[in-house]
């Protein structure tokens, strides 16, 4: 077999996994809308965002007099849907709508498009972005006589294809939105849960005992219907294709329209006096490759929305909180050190059988322009039926080769972009995202497929330069119960040591200099930005911290950008004995028991919404979760690492689940 490296056309519009996607990942268009140019597409987030979810708009119409005079004199005038002052808050995005799901008329909501529903000066609102909403579960409902309703004020699935009747106002661009009043209705309309979700389309993603979102809302925000919690509850039904598409290609804007949908909707939600509400978002979502510096599309616009909330006191705080991730032991990073003189050969191993592409992120340490141009950098690879090396030379920024394979077509493809860092506007990190193609049909179409093995990956420099060098291979699991096929891709390296002299897993950063696979740097690749909170997960022993989690993520050792750390940990099952935390199914009545530092994010949610609802003056910043989180300690865990337990635990679970195993 012979492989070459040839130039192509790039659309720059795209980010590097959309523009793969679409020009050489077939088999999956058929079930979106028509074509990419048609309007239906949502290019670069433009598509009626600012007239369905402005709060600028909002304010300017129906806030109160003070609102609106503390709007006007606002130096800082913020959208919570884009934010002008510092650039669309996406960037080189294409998305794709699932063919039906589009509204035909959508309007902007007014003050009364929705039922009158006023919060409690007590309340903390809860948004939940996620995989699996079980409205109907006991767990969500409040209890007034004998009469139940839901907690749920609105809830968006995104992926729905409508059923709205030519009467139906609708105030979303695509898919289905119920009200807290609409749920109710349903509640005393049916009894069976289950025919609930078959009649509104939900059951696609509630067909089984467990969800992922299930769990994640109950440790956030689930209550025994007959108590008054005061967190009503705004959720998110992700489409199926997002959440299966573990790589995140089209996350961005589908989590932002979710985020944008929260904040609009919850700034709708007032008391009877006409105050703002606290707002938690819990997003349990994480991918593996990024710059894990805070520069991702994604993590610039948590920041930007924010920051813009916070700064305007009208809003009462809003926090949003992220798993640190579970990718400690994945053998998904590595670092290695390019010089001119030699190169280090690292092995990807890419498994048969996959049918979605392999990605690996390819990232320099900080670098100005003129050392870009000099240094001359050079990637070569290997594939595994050949012992030759295939290099290319990386100088020409926003650039994309396509590998041959045989002279037949591509089998992978690399792009070349330098991409700003936060300290400098000098300085750049390049980044190489290498695609390979999938190893397996996908049953669809019949495609040139790459060759399953030990790929070969070298960097090297010219005139006597020495660069660092992190890769992060992208997540490409098949999460839950999921049928995408996926199988995730990793480093091997005969040097590394994952298990100890008695064959059990090594859980702690050993950062050993003889192996490039290092365990640090796996923080969830989301998660790295200066806002947001992130979690990670520790195991019990007789009902005491005894570990961090063997999965939990760690942050690095070596970026230092203030984002790139852990600030808190969560208990999230034993040490020995049954595995994870208990938490509902998705039916009433139902207990499930699920692991993972998803797990961990929503129960301290569930904490800082206890906080906020006891004292007014707390925040919720990074900055005070922090500090409080300090005061906890680590509960006897020997020798505590801060990169993956953060400053302190939540020391026992919150979830007051008495569900019984049905």
């Amino acid at each position: 077999m012979s492989y070459s490296w040839q130039p192509a056309d790039l659309d720059t519009n795209l980010s590097p996994y959309s523009h793969w996607w679409w020009n050489f990942q077939r088999g999956y268009q058929n079930i979106f809308e028509d074509e990419r140019s048609d309007k239906t597409f949502l290019l670069n987030h433009q598509l009626n965002i600012e007239k369905i979810f402005n709060f600028e708009s909002f304010i300017k119409d129906y806030g109160t007099a003070e609102e609106k005079q503390e709007f006007n004199n606002q130096a800082l005038k913020f959208s919570s849907a884009l934010i002008s002052e510092t650039g669309n808050s996406f960037p080189n995005i294409d998305v794709p709508l699932l063919k039906g799901t589009r509204s035909k008329n959508p309007h902007q909501p007014k003050i009364d498009s929705f039922p009158e529903s006023f919060l409690e000066d007590e309340d903390v609102i809860i948004g939940v972005i996620d995989d699996g909403i079980p409205f109907a579960n006991h767990r969500f409902l409040s209890l007034s006589g004998e009469r139940y309703s839901s907690r749920i004020e609105f809830l968006w699935d995104q992926g729905n294809r409508g059923n709205y009747t030519n009467n139906d106002p609708v105030y979303v661009e695509f898919g289905k939105e119920w009200t807290k009043q609409e749920l109710t209705k349903l509640l005393h309309e049916h009894t069976d849960e289950e025919a609930i979700y078959k009649k509104l389309g939900l059951d696609q993603y509630l067909n089984s005992k467990f969800s992922h979102g299930a769990s994640v809302m109950d440790l956030a925000a689930g209550f025994d219907p007959a108590e008054n919690p005061h967190r009503p509850i705004i959720a998110v039904q992700l489409p199926n294709f997002l959440t299966e598409d573990t790589s995140g290609t089209f996350m961005s804007a589908y989590f932002g329209y979710a985020i944008d949908y929260i904040l609009q909707r919850a700034d709708r939600l007032r008391t009877k006096e006409g105050k703002a509400r606290p707002v938690i978002i819990n997003i349990s979502y994480g991918i593996f490759a990024s710059g894990h510096n805070g520069t991702s599309d994604f993590e610039k616009m948590l920041d930007q929305k924010i920051a813009a909330r916070n700064q305007y006191s009208a809003l009462s705080p809003t926090t949003v909180v992220l798993p640190s991730g579970n990718s400690f032991q994945s053998k998904t990073h590595a670092r290695t050190l390019a010089k001119s003189s030699s190169s280090q050969s690292l092995t990807w191993f890419i498994p048969p059988d996959n049918k979605a592409p392999s990605i690996v992120e390819i990232w320099s340490d900080p670098l100005d322009k003129t050392q870009l141009t000099q240094a001359a950098i050079e990637i070569s690879l290997a594939p595994p039926s050949s012992n030759t090396f295939y290099s290319f030379t990386c100088q020409e920024d926003q650039s994309f080769l396509q590998l041959i394979k045989d002279g037949y077509g591509a089998i992978g493809g690399v792009y070349i972009d330098q991409i700003e860092t936060h300290d400098s506007a000098n300085n750049f990190q390049l980044r190489v995202t290498l695609i390979i193609t999938r190893t397996a049909n996908n049953g669809e179409i019949e495609e040139l497929l790459a060759d399953p093995g030990n790929w070969k990956i070298q960097i090297a420099t010219k005139e006597n330069r020495e660069i660092n060098f992190n890769l992060w291979i992208q997540r490409n699991d098949t999460p839950g119960m999921g049928t995408s096929h996926r199988r995730q891709s990793y480093f091997e390296d005969h040097a590394y040591q994952s298990t100890d002299a008695f064959g059990l897993p090594i859980n702690e950063n050993l950062d050993d200099p003889k192996s490039y696979i290092k365990t640090d740097g796996t923080l969830n690749a989301i998660a790295t930005g200066a806002a947001p909170i992130r979690v990670g997960a520790y195991e019990t022993q007789a009902g005491k911290p005894a570990q961090v989690a063997p999965y939990s993520s760690s942050a690095s050792n070596v970026h230092t950008n203030g984002g790139s750390s852990i600030d808190l940990s969560a208990p999230v099952g034993e040490v020995s004995g049954v595995r994870g935390i208990s938490t509902t199914g998705n039916l009433s009545s139902t207990t499930v028991h699920v692991a993972g530092t998803s797990m961990a994010a929503p129960q301290v949610v569930r904490k800082i919404a206890d906080q906020l609802q006891q004292n007014d003056d707390w925040s919720a910043s990074r900055e005070e979760v922090r500090t409080w989180a300090s005061t906890f300690g680590y509960g006897g865990i020997d020798n505590p690492d801060p990169r993956r337990l953060g400053q302190g635990l939540i020391l026992t679970p919150d979830n007051t689940n008495k569900n019984t195993d049905n």
